[in-house]
């Protein structure tokens, strides 16, 4: 038996020898020969890796000649995808078509995480990974405030589409009563995703600060900003003014209050200019926009001043208006000396100069 199984490993190594086959032999093959062309060539000309060059699947009766001056190969028509091949002595050409791969540093998951986690960088490694890869890989240096779409594993790709952009809202710890001072020991900050919150949960932190509660608050909700009163400033009305009064730093002040204001409140006089009130401002109470109006610069039955510019001399002549005026406005006046009624243009308070 051990004779026998003798013969046959000297009839097979025999065999072997004697069908002429050596790795030489098999680097010479010419599909081998071209493909090794190929890449070297799109490597050179790309400057990219011969590893990120792939021949796409050649036809089984594809069939290149050996070529002893070696293979010319070209892109067909300024394409990265598409190469002529050329074997001249052989008469031989044809096209082959290539995909190139990327290699890069991808983002992956380092564990796993739950629909919901907000995620950082932190919690992203990169690996070098080779494949045609999309826009749709996360940014790991920009990846700004987000949360997870869905729960992912270790290792798992990070992609755009498995998170979702995020906003900080204020969740209670502790139950706080109807007109109670809130603080920020009271909440705790959250990050949620923003498609979960409505726009009153979104606010800054600094809003809770000297706040009070509207109603009665439960631990575990979500604030919103009509839970609260926050602390603002506004400009009240300290003393009462007449319909057609001037309203100004004599009759108003800033104060700070909790109490719900309107939109339309007043927080800089300053800006509004000269303004008189609409109706009976009553003394305490919060100045809005709509309870003034501008007032007139020049009113009627008052003093006013005619300035006249005459080369370089400027004559004062003193008027009485006839009418009421705004910045701007043409009105009439009269000379108390000579009684002759002047049409002149309003330019400040108690002051006109004649139109050009």
């Amino acid at each position: 038996m051990r004779i026998k199984w003798l013969s046959f490993l000297i009839i097979s190594f025999l065999g072997f020898a004697s069908s002429g086959w050596s790795k030489t032999d098999a680097l010479m093959d010419p599909k081998i020969v071209l493909e090794s062309a190929v890449k070297e060539y799109v490597s050179n000309s790309l400057e990219i890796s011969t590893d990120q060059v792939r021949l796409r699947p050649l036809h089984r009766s594809f069939s290149p000649p050996i070529c002893p001056e070696n293979f010319e190969i070209s892109f067909f028509e300024k394409s990265e995808n598409s190469l002529l091949v050329e074997c001249k002595s052989a008469k031989w050409r044809s096209y082959i078509s290539i995909n190139i791969t990327e290699i890069r540093d991808i983002p992956v998951y380092v564990e796993s995480f739950e629909r919901g986690h907000p995620l950082t960088s932190k919690e992203l490694i990169l690996e070098r990974m080779e494949g045609n890869f999309s826009n749709s890989i996360l940014d790991r240096k920009n990846l700004g405030l987000v949360v997870l779409r869905r729960p992912v594993k270790p290792g798992q790709i990070a992609l755009t589409s498995d998170v979702e952009k995020a906003v900080v809202a204020h969740k209670l710890i502790r139950d706080v009563e109807a007109k109670s001072k809130l603080t920020t020991s009271s909440i705790k900050k959250i990050i949620i995703a923003e498609s979960r919150a409505n726009e009153n949960q979104i606010f800054p932190t600094r809003l809770i600060k000297g706040s009070i509660a509207a109603r009665q608050l439960r631990a575990g909700r979500i604030l919103s900003r009509i839970d609260f009163n926050e602390r603002k400033r506004a400009l009240f009305v300290t003393e009462n003014i007449r319909y057609g009064g001037l309203v100004d730093n004599t009759n108003t002040e800033m104060r700070t209050t909790n109490d719900k204001i309107p939109k339309n409140y007043v927080l800089d006089l300053s800006a509004l200019g000269r303004v008189q009130a609409v109706r009976l401002l009553r003394s305490d109470t919060l100045l809005r926009h709509s309870d003034v109006r501008p007032a007139p610069l020049v009113r009627s039955g008052e003093a006013t001043t005619l300035s006249i510019k005459k080369g370089s001399l400027n004559i004062a002549v003193t008027l009485i208006a006839l009418e009421n005026g705004l910045m701007g406005d043409l009105i009439k006046l009269k000379n108390p000396d000579s009684g002759e009624n002047v049409v002149a243009r309003v330019t400040g308070v108690g002051k006109v100069t004649l139109p050009n």
